[in-house]
């Protein structure tokens, strides 16, 4: 079974975020409970996880777990 984007980021949100279980894609982070730290902290394993690197200015912008997967599959159709 291939593992999506959207599966992959959905674990890492999980993981420090830890977001309701049934959260949805379009809820912002900060009602998901996120601060500063813990995006920053998410945003390094996502780079680890997907090989990128997004610049402080994207980060800000980044504002749903729909605005990360979709960030990361136009990084990666580049």
């Amino acid at each position: 079974m291939t593992t999506t984007i959207e599966d992959r980021v959905r674990k890492l949100i999980v993981e420090f975020i830890d977001p309701p279980e049934d959260f949805s894609n379009d809820t912002p982070f900060s009602q998901l409970g996120s601060d500063s730290l813990l995006m920053m902290e998410l945003v390094m394993e996502v780079e680890d996880e997907f090989g990128l690197e997004i610049d402080d200015a994207t980060v800000e912008n980044l504002q749903t777990t729909n605005d990360l997967i979709n960030y990361i599959q136009g990084q990666l159709n580049e």
